[in-house]
């Protein structure tokens, strides 16, 4: 079963080149204008996604945009990276009929992306760049889209937490399949590292960010919860290393709940 899955996950769907091309310049740092307009113009679909985009109601301006440099000015330097980032994500909208995520799991993925991105520019954290986190945590689910094909909950096996009965039953679990499609996909292996461990933050070889995206994911499932497994995988005691107040918490969670609603707005 194992081997069956690991085969699924290696055909499951890349991103198109301009997206990968994206993915890998974020791991270094926040791309600059013209990296961003260089990677959408390599593009049609994107070029004239964001033209679109930039055009639409909810950034009209007093003239129409025709150009990628003023599309991108207009939007957002940021809000159009963001956006692009999540067209890689097309797989997480499609239902996971046996996680019950009839819904599938893209909201919840940009809103966990939000707040572990949040987190980590509160925190400073460097190593890899707030953007990176971003990416770690919008991905961190994407081997679910692998295990849902033979997911049968009446079969599953013992465990404390949902990702131990997919370990126990399948000899792997979504964290590691995603580990695998990410490092597919041309990620660093930090970012891989990242997605593998980011409901083992404790394990000796998660790297530490791991507990960045492993509180985000905890703060989704209790604001969102998503599917069968929503709540069944509870976020460990370490992650009060964060040293983050309730209210702090609070605030970033707001903010990114705003910033997913808008997100969903500019994917529609």
């Amino acid at each position: 079963m194992k081997a069956d899955l690991i085969e699924k996950a290696r055909a499951l769907d890349a991103p198109s080149p301009s997206i990968q091309a994206l993915l890998k310049l974020m791991t270094r740092d926040e791309p600059t204008l013209r990296e961003v307009e260089n990677v959408v113009k390599q593009d049609p679909v994107l070029t004239l996604g964001l033209l679109k985009l930039a055009n639409s109601a909810l950034f009209e301006g007093t003239q129409r945009i025709e150009s990628l440099d003023r599309a991108i000015v207009r939007v957002g330097q940021k809000r159009v990276v963001r956006w692009m980032l999540a067209q890689a994500t097309r797989s997480l909208n499609n239902p996971l009929a046996n996680y019950e995520a009839l819904g599938g799991i893209r909201d919840a993925a940009v809103l966990r992306a939000l707040i572990a991105e949040k987190i980590a520019d509160l925190l400073d954290l460097q190593d890899p760049n707030p953007g990176a986190f971003y990416i770690a945590a919008l991905l961190a689910d994407i081997g679910k889209v692998v295990i849902d094909k033979v997911l049968d909950t009446e079969k599953m096996g013992n465990g404390a937490r949902f990702i131990d009965r997919e370990r126990s039953t399948f000899g792997i679990d979504h964290a590691a399949l995603g580990a695998r499609v990410a490092r597919q996909w041309g990620l660093s292996q930090n970012l891989v590292s990242l997605i593998r461990w980011h409901h083992d933050p404790d394990h000796p070889m998660a790297p530490p960010g791991a507990r960045v995206i492993c509180a985000a994911d905890a703060f989704v499932e209790a604001l969102c919860p998503t599917g069968i497994d929503a709540l069944a995988n509870p976020a460990p005691a370490s992650l009060d290393a964060l040293g983050l107040d309730e209210e702090t918490l609070d605030r970033i969670v707001l903010a990114a709940t705003l910033d997913q609603q808008e997100m969903l707005e500019m994917l529609r």
